[in-house]
């Protein structure tokens, strides 16, 4: 018996990152690891 692999990756559906720079966190999430940002929240000057 070995250990089976799963035929494909994990997905993470919903996640929450706190930040003290929004748009720089936008920034760095899309353009590095290239995140796609689905909802974005205007909450006036907390976004």
């Amino acid at each position: 018996m070995g250990t089976e692999v799963p035929s494909t990756m994990p997905t993470i559906n919903i996640t929450s990152v706190f930040v003290d720079d929004q748009a720089k966190a936008l920034a760095f999430y899309t353009d590095t690891p290239g995140f796609v940002t689905k909802n974005d929240v205007d909450l006036g000057d907390y976004r």
